[in-house]
């Protein structure tokens, strides 16, 4: 295509209407909608400029040297075959670097302090004040992108905002425009603007809500408070949130682990005993159940004792006796074997008195296949669990047995607060008769 057509008009010499079609054909093609046919759009209008300029000059110089006019028609085919031999020719922008990348630092200054009105007067220096030309866009974005890479407090929204307005494609991970060097800086920025918020919320859970735990949390977290007291393992669900915060800082905000007290750090890593509110609600509930049945059976109160003991164990030593194994130490390798068969034993105690009742249940004809039938409907999903947790072969029955402990806890945390609190008053009376039937003998 000629520059006449790309511009969409015939060959003219007239500069204003040059312009006006260089307008309308601009709506068309956007310098981020499309750069292809703004680039081609651009070189036609600067080709043309310089044609009308041409035009006049060849008609000045024509003039003096030669009293004959020549025909307009010929001079227009003669230059326009002239400027499309040659595209190489200089355009000398009307705009300087520095200009620009002063623009995109004092835009990156005022994003983080007025987002909003900011990113309009963003859309509007792109449409009205850049200078109308790719190289020039393409020198602010990559400046806007570095500006913003070296500010603290940027956010992901406030990237993902000025992302779509730029083109940059940040935020469906389609980046062209920027080099992998300045992502790279802009997402370690926003990483650590991330971590600052979290550490800032940390500080400021205490003074908020007035929770006296949370403002011991954070002054033992923050290492103004150097050691761990050992009370606080008594406090309910005290050294759970202190895991759970160190927890999220080692896997989200790795960063902060440098302000993070170093002895916490090296107290939550050995494991220990502490109270939780699982623990407290799962105690009391299998032992108002066990009381229950005592109550009915006085002579049950030695199995009761023997369960409620391998309860404590399974909830509080067995988590210790994993740990312990996983860091090699030697008293752990010395129990686990047992705990491993005691667990495989506890777990085969309800399935031994469910067969035993499907066995006896009348017509005792049929014991047998209802024992059949019951054996092949659990041997894949039993199956398929040993599979699963083949890698952690010496957790699984330790697990299991957890698992079970906890499962009247498990279902009731599918119900409503309220409707957990009355099932945890109500069910034990049902369960009670549950431990009988499956795990008490005699």
């Amino acid at each position: 295509m000629t520059i006449w057509e790309t511009l969409g008009i015939d060959a003219t010499s007239d500069d204003a209407a040059i312009r006006r079609a260089y307008a309308r054909q601009l709506k068309l093609h956007r310098p981020d909608k499309d750069p292809q046919g703004y680039q081609q759009l651009r070189e036609a209008f600067d080709l043309a400029k310089q044609y009308v300029s041409g035009m006049a000059r060849w008609q000045t110089d024509a003039v003096e040297e030669d009293d004959q006019p020549v025909a307009a028609s010929s001079a227009t085919e003669d230059y326009l075959q002239l400027l499309e031999k040659h595209h190489d020719i200089d355009l000398h922008p009307g705009w300087q670097h520095d200009a620009l990348e002063d623009d995109a630092e004092r835009f990156s200054v005022r994003l983080l302090s007025d987002e909003h009105s900011t990113l309009n007067a963003l859309r509007h220096y792109l449409e009205y004040e850049l200078p109308d030309a790719l190289e020039a866009r393409s020198v602010f974005s990559q400046a806007l992108a570095q500006a913003l890479s070296q500010r603290e407090g940027i956010t992901r929204g406030l990237i993902n905002a000025v992302s779509e307005i730029m083109g940059w494609g940040l935020e469906n991970y389609r980046a062209r425009q920027l080099s992998g060097q300045v992502i790279e800086a802009l997402e370690t920025q926003i990483a650590l603007s991330e971590a600052n918020d979290y550490w800032v919320f940390l500080s400021r859970q205490g003074d908020e809500d007035g929770d006296r735990q949370a403002k011991l949390a954070w002054r033992i977290l923050s290492g103004e408070i150097r050691t761990l007291p050992w009370w606080t393992r008594l406090i309910p669900g005290f050294i759970q949130v202190l895991t759970g915060q160190l927890s999220t800082i080692k896997q989200y905000h790795p960063q902060l682990l440098a302000r993070v007290n170093p002895a916490l750090q090296q107290s939550l890593a050995t494991p220990t005993l502490a109270v939780s509110w699982d623990g407290i609600v799962v105690l009391w509930f299998w032992g108002f159940s066990l009381w229950l049945e005592v109550s009915r059976s006085p002579s049950a109160i030695w199995q009761a004792a023997a369960m409620l003991v391998m309860i404590v164990i399974y909830l509080w030593g067995v988590p210790l006796l994993l740990e312990g194994y996983a860091q090699r130490k030697v008293l752990a390798r010395v129990l686990l074997p047992f705990f491993w068969l005691l667990g495989w034993v506890i777990m085969a105690v309800p399935l031994f008195h469910l067969g035993q009742l499907l066995f006896s249940y009348p017509p005792t004809e049929k014991g047998l296949a209802r024992l059949v039938m019951f054996g092949l409907i659990l041997a894949y999903p039993a199956w398929w669990l040993i599979r699963s947790n083949l890698y952690r072969w010496y957790a699984m029955p330790l697990k299991g047995v957890s698992t079970m402990i906890m499962l009247p806890i498990l279902f009731l945390r599918h119900f409503s607060p309220t409707m957990a609190a009355v099932g945890i008053l109500l069910l034990p009376i049902f369960f009670s008769h549950v431990i009988r039937w499956l795990f008490f003998f005699g």
